[in-house]
């Protein structure tokens, strides 16, 4: 794992079909990713496109496609992926900046409606899939859920049958990077850890999350106990496990939060995260 040459591009499709590519221009970015079915979000800054270029990208709900890493180390990768919601550009003089607010898979959890009805003992995997194949997305499932329906009826939104069914079996799900990410409530992706030390990119101290009260409670159930900041890791993901070690701690843990950002003319190149063991 090296870190060296920092890499950043935009891809913008529009509903023509027509691919907008930002590559050499100031690429300023915030994205942050969660476990749970609230759309993953992004704020993406671009300094100085072309006239054309910022007259063509107004349009709400245009597929938006981050890239980003080290080419020593992953490449510029995709880091995130979701439809944009809101568009500003403002003077800097003497430079324009084009602010893009995106959330991820948002045009389709918000509009996809769904109306159907199963008999006794359908399999839980068989509506999941159904529910996918409507939303538009790839399901990324390591396992079979475990459970199914003594008849059932649904009608309205897509994305609420999903929350109603993972919460009843015992499942959390997201939306990460165009693809639906299933994993049981108290466990992971199946992935391999991702080690998390000074030489494969941690960088400060992990900082112990602590209440309002400013203590940290051991009996909250499965509480977040640290944030974790390393130079920018694609590998990081929501329900991801990392393998810490550091002199304040040490051992597996679960990601449940995930913050990349970064700055292609500045300092910021960081993946910022919240655990909890696992």
């Amino acid at each position: 794992m090296t870190f060296y040459n920092r890499a950043a591009s935009v891809d913008i499709e529009l509903k023509t079909g027509e691919v907008l590519r930002v590559r050499d221009l100031r690429i300023e970015f915030q994205i942050e990713q969660t476990n749970n079915s609230t759309p993953n979000k992004a704020e993406i800054k671009i300094t100085n496109l072309s006239d054309v270029t910022r007259s063509k990208m107004r349009e709400k709900d245009a597929l938006v496609r981050l890239f980003a890493g080290y080419e020593g180390d992953l490449g510029s990768v995709l880091l995130f992926v979701g439809n944009s919601q809101r568009i500003i550009n403002s003077w800097d003089t003497p430079d324009i900046v084009t602010q893009i607010e995106a959330q991820d898979g948002q045009r389709s959890l918000r509009e996809t409606r769904t109306s159907f009805s199963y008999g006794n003992n359908t399999p839980a995997n068989v509506i999941v899939t159904r529910l996918a194949n409507e939303l538009g997305f790839p399901l990324r499932l390591n396992f079979d859920i475990k459970g199914s329906y003594q008849g059932y009826s649904f009608n309205g939104r897509a994305k609420d049958a999903l929350d109603e069914l993972t919460r009843r079996f015992g499942y959390k799900w997201s939306v990460v990077n165009g693809e639906i990410q299933i994993i049981p409530k108290d466990g992971n992706t199946g992935r391999a850890a991702v080690l998390l030390s000074p030489e494969t990119g941690l960088v400060n101290t992990p900082e112990r999350l602590i209440d309002q009260e400013g203590e940290f409670d051991e009996a909250l159930q499965n509480p977040l106990e640290w944030k974790i900041t390393s130079l920018l890791n694609p590998r990081l993901t929501p329900g991801s496990l990392v393998d810490l070690v550091s002199k304040q701690a040490k051992g597996l843990f679960k990601i449940e939060k995930v913050r990349h950002y970064g700055d292609t003319r500045g300092n910021d190149w960081f993946s910022e995260i919240e655990v909890k063991s696992v």
